[in-house]
């Protein structure tokens, strides 16, 4: 099953929309595992749309590097972090994903508050106030899953698998948070089986490839902070 990143020019993907989306709990606004863990996963998104749209080349050996062949990105969002990457001094992948996991949940929440796609919620715990956010349409969550599960095993005639679409459910994977997206034996099932394949048509060398390492380095040290 080959890959589609292009077709008549540069394709702007909402990587990390659909990753926010697959792990957000939709009757409590708020994400289906730790906010540190889903805010690396979402950020990685971020960063991924980046890549995918040609804005972002990423190296063998985590470094990046700007690339004007996507600029200007059609999205306030990715402008913003292309802006911020630009204007700073150069640092490594890892450290992105860090910077911008502090505030990826929030800032990808509300980019689709704006598309209205999901509602903001504010919330009073204790002393301090947390922002949910609470599909408009209780079939937002699961349109993403559906239509990432069907491009996987190709049940769908016409849905064309996507480096966006891969690289969605991939961050998902290596977050260690497929469990929480795919839950059942039947399209989950098959989802999952497929996933393996699809994963290895990446080189190794290839930018998203390098993404996924880094994230799930990431999250695992997150992990074990947060244990010990």
């Amino acid at each position: 099953m080959a890959l589609r990143s292009t077709q008549q020019g540069v394709v702007m993907s909402r990587i990390a929309d659909d990753v926010f989306l697959m792990l957000l709990d939709e009757r409590s606004g708020e994400p289906r595992a730790a906010r540190r863990i889903a805010g690396l996963a979402v950020a990685a998104g971020m960063l991924g749309e980046l890549v995918t749209s040609s804005c972002l080349a990423i190296s063998a050996d985590g470094e990046i590097e700007l690339l004007d062949a996507g600029w200007p990105p059609n999205d306030e969002l990715q402008a913003e972090v292309y802006k911020v990457i630009h204007e700073s001094n150069p640092h490594p992948l890892r450290t992105w994903l860090d910077y911008l996991a502090l505030e990826a949940w929030d800032r990808v929440g509300r980019r689709l508050a704006h598309d209205e796609v999901v509602e903001v919620v504010a919330r009073r715990r204790l002393m301090s106030k947390r922002l949910g956010y609470v599909p408009k349409d209780s079939t937002a969550v699961l349109a993403v899953v559906v239509r990432i599960s069907c491009r996987l095993t190709g049940e769908v005639a016409g849905q064309e698998l996507t480096l966006a679409d891969v690289t969605s459910i991939g961050l998902v994977a290596v977050a260690g948070l497929l469990d929480q997206v795919w839950w059942d034996e039947g399209l989950h099932g098959r989802a999952r089986a497929a996933l393996p394949e699809v994963l290895s048509q990446l080189s190794l060398d290839h930018p998203i490839t390098q993404l996924f390492a880094v994230t799930e380095s990431a999250v695992a040290e997150a992990v074990l902070t947060s244990t010990t």
